[in-house]
């Protein structure tokens, strides 16, 4: 699944301020400190809306979007990611280009810290949130979604959709929900994406190193619920096609469920799951592909 069309330069870029981004983030901020200063409901309101909107985004938006670890039929496919924009990230085409953009600087030597995400954790946290990069020379990618009528549709009316969320929101609970339902969960998202991000790149379990590559992840085990199995970022870097993150005995991966679930109701099919042989230092790709009657499975020798 090669996207990329024309190298850049990982290392040399401009960190600056992004106006789009501090204005929303503050935006949001200010109207969810508001609502859990005024409403009893907008806290919790905030965090239910966070953790349902999101679960449905690591699976559509991270494993079946960008990496394809499994296919849906269109009609499935659509549906899920719909929601998932409910959580206010930004349209899933931007979404697959900054995901593109770090993961190929990441694989680089190495690449700038703005990717990397090796600055102090302050300085980190604010550039992420509020602060963009632009690349001396900007490497270029061939996105299947930039044709697609559906997901140019709601690259352009993602944050529209807030609005009708807005409504139902309102008419369930008032001004508490809105402002926790919207506001505070869109900052929550964001903050969240960032704080963890930086976690499993700094701390954690190493079991696996990747050559070549400059930026290396982390298993983080205690926010393995709370992501949704995407702290198990070393399994991830290991192997970025699974649809499952969890490698070993032990290790849960929630979105990996979700997966498992459409799976056996026929509504997924070409899975890609990995895991860990315990003789050899190494992990087996295992392509999944429904054909009528019979399950066929390809192992894959990964180093």
């Amino acid at each position: 699944m090669k996207r990329l069309t024309q190298e850049g330069d990982a290392l040399n870029g401009q960190v600056s301020l992004s106006l789009s981004k501090t204005c929303r983030n503050l935006l949001c901020l200010a109207i969810g400190i508001y609502g859990v200063v005024y409403f009893d409901s907008t806290f919790l309101v905030a965090t239910a809306m966070s953790f349902i909107t999101m679960y449905i985004g690591v699976v559509a938006y991270h494993r079946l979007l960008i990496h394809r670890s499994f296919k849906y039929p269109p009609s499935v496919e659509y549906l899920l990611v719909f929601l998932a924009n409910f959580s206010g990230m930004s349209g899933p085409i931007s979404l697959m280009k900054t995901h593109e953009m770090r993961d190929w600087a990441q694989r680089q030597k190495v690449c700038h810290p703005y990717f990397s995400h090796k600055n102090s954790i302050l300085t980190d946290g604010f550039q992420q949130l509020f602060c963009k990069i632009t690349l001396q020379k900007t490497p270029i990618f061939n996105l299947e979604l930039e044709k697609d009528a559906f997901y140019q549709h709601l690259e352009s009316c993602w944050f529209l959709y807030q609005i009708p969320l807005g409504i139902l929101l309102y008419s369930l609970g008032g001004w508490g929900w809105v402002c926790g339902g919207i506001f505070l969960k869109m900052f929550n998202i964001q903050f969240g994406h960032w704080l963890v991000a930086h976690l499993i790149h700094h701390f954690g379990q190493q079991p696996q190193i990747m050559p070549e590559a400059g930026v290396q992840g982390y298993n983080i085990p205690l926010l393995a619920l709370f992501t949704f199995g995407e702290s198990y970022h070393n399994n991830h870097h290991s192997c970025p096609e699974a649809a499952k993150n969890s490698f070993r005995k032990g290790e849960i991966d929630p979105a990996w469920w979700f997966i498992a679930l459409l799976q056996k109701l026929g509504l997924a099919s070409q899975v890609i799951t990995c895991e860990e042989r315990p003789t050899a230092n190494h992990v087996h790709l295992v392509v999944e592909k429904l054909i009528p009657g019979s399950l066929t499975k390809k192992n894959v020798k990964i180093a």
